[in-house]
């Protein structure tokens, strides 16, 4: 079975040690990436971000043509003891392992909703909640079982306003309710929320990492009384704590600067940018049969061929070697001007059309999504190679999660569905543990396109 993907330990020797399946254990490790399908959560790189105040410097470049905005964080004062540019320069970069793909080192980035991707009108709506199948009496037993008191459960049966029809249940509860959830009840609800696709927000948190939350909020220059508020409404789900009442959060703020602010802290993403390091004797031969699947190979030997002849060397971004598909977009933000299907637009999708320019809409469908995972698509029996899609599995083995494969640890995800969701690239020993701290224990299985 393929479910909607909402999220979110890996050995850097993997080529040789990952085969078909992988088994991982996320309780061991708190997640550091960039929540699932549907979360957000914020990443914990690496010890940069724990020593004093960071520093923002912010940036801006293009990608494959695309404009995109970018936050490179960086500490400040609290520096270890080596404090010189080359360690500084160490604790917000990385090194990959040496493999067919080449020398590739990475950089942390943060990305951030650009302005005219924020529609505050979309957030102008009362909160309302739908249950599935629930009758009035089972969503009270609901909430009852959540711990609500006597006199929460009066506010609903007093202000609440109940919709029936034949698909279930939908409740609109005062706000006054909705704020005075503890972190236990709200967990207990909006975990049975999560669940239909029809809750909005509720289908898809935000998640954070409770040790950055901090330093997250910290540089949002959100008044006190806002993060106070966010705070409340945080709730713990595995290792990390979600947040999904975004439109009451709004409703407090005075102007639709502050509330982009806000939109802009919840939905900021880290990521990396990934360069490959080409040297005068660099095997091109190598590099070209890596980067080149799909039929790509001509196109890049002609530019891999003439930065090998630079004197000294030189990076080159490994955007410029990825599929157009995923070039086009990786760093982006799906807009409804320019993505026909922004607002669908998810992590099978994604996947499955990785090779695909222009894409194809019929993997909007869970349908189509299986039934070309059945029949086009076969397990890994080696070595992984670029385009290899991983699938995401819960403890009942429906898929929760697809991305792409890309070199290392490095996958080209696309963590939820719709406009808020960006595509990046990610760290599989990150992007593991965000799945199962949200659907349980994954296991993560690796599958090649019979053509490729």
């Amino acid at each position: 079975m393929v479910l909607g993907c909402r999220p979110s330990i890996f050995a850097h020797n993997q080529l040789d040690r990952f085969h078909s399946e992988l088994s991982m254990n996320a309780t061991s490790r708190r997640s550091r990436g960039d929540p699932p399908c549907g979360t957000t959560i914020t990443r914990k790189p690496g010890p940069w971000l724990r020593w004093g105040a960071p520093l923002i410097l912010a940036a801006t470049g293009f990608v494959a043509g695309t404009q995109f905005s970018a936050k490179v964080e960086k500490s400040e004062p609290g520096l270890p003891a080596d404090s010189s540019p080359e360690a500084v320069a160490s604790n917000y970069t990385f090194k990959c392992a040496n493999g067919p793909w080449g020398n590739v080192e990475g950089i942390w980035i943060n990305i951030e909703l650009p302005d005219d991707a924020i529609l505050l009108e979309n957030y102008n709506r009362p909160v309302k909640w739908f249950f599935r199948g629930y009758s009035r009496e089972k969503v009270i037993a609901l909430f009852q079982s959540a711990g609500l008191s006597e006199e929460q459960l009066a506010l609903l049966g007093r202000d609440a306003g109940w919709e029936f029809s034949a698909d279930g249940c939908s409740v609109h509860p005062p706000d006054e309710l909705v704020l005075s959830l503890s972190p236990e009840s709200r967990h207990k609800i909006y975990s049975v929320l999560a669940h239909f696709r029809e809750n909005g927000p509720y289908y898809a948190a935000f998640g954070f990492d409770p040790d950055n939350l901090e330093k997250k909020i910290s540089y949002s220059n959100l008044p006190e009384e806002t993060v106070s508020l966010f705070k409340k409404m945080l709730y713990p789900q595995g290792d990390l704590l979600l947040f999904n009442d975004t439109f009451l959060v709004l409703a407090t703020l005075p102007d639709s600067q502050s509330k982009m602010r806000f939109l802009k802290t919840v939905s900021r993403r880290s990521t990396f940018l990934a360069k490959i390091r080409v040297e005068n004797d660099s095997d091109i031969d190598e590099l070209v049969a890596y980067w080149g699947v799909g039929g790509r190979a001509k196109d890049l030997r002609p530019l891999l061929e003439s930065l090998s002849r630079v004197p000294g060397g030189c990076r080159l971004d490994i955007v410029h070697l990825l599929p157009s598909f995923a070039r086009k977009r990786v760093f982006t933000y799906p807009r409804v001007a320019t993505e026909k299907d922004a607002l669908k637009v998810n992590c099978h999708w994604s996947s499955l059309n990785f090779f695909n320019d222009p894409p194809d809409a019929t993997f909007l469908t869970p349908e189509n999504v299986e039934t070309a995972f059945a029949n086009a698509y076969v397990p890994v029996s080696g070595s992984m190679q670029l385009g290899d899609v991983l699938l995401f599995r819960n403890p009942e083995k429906s898929i929760v999660h697809s991305a792409v494969y890309v070199a290392d640890d490095i996958v080209f995800t696309k963590n939820g569905e719709g406009t808020f969701q960006p595509w990046l690239l990610m760290k599989l020993e990150d992007l593991t543990p965000l799945y199962s701290n949200l659907r349980g224990q994954v296991t993560v299985s690796a599958y090649r396109r019979k053509d490729m």
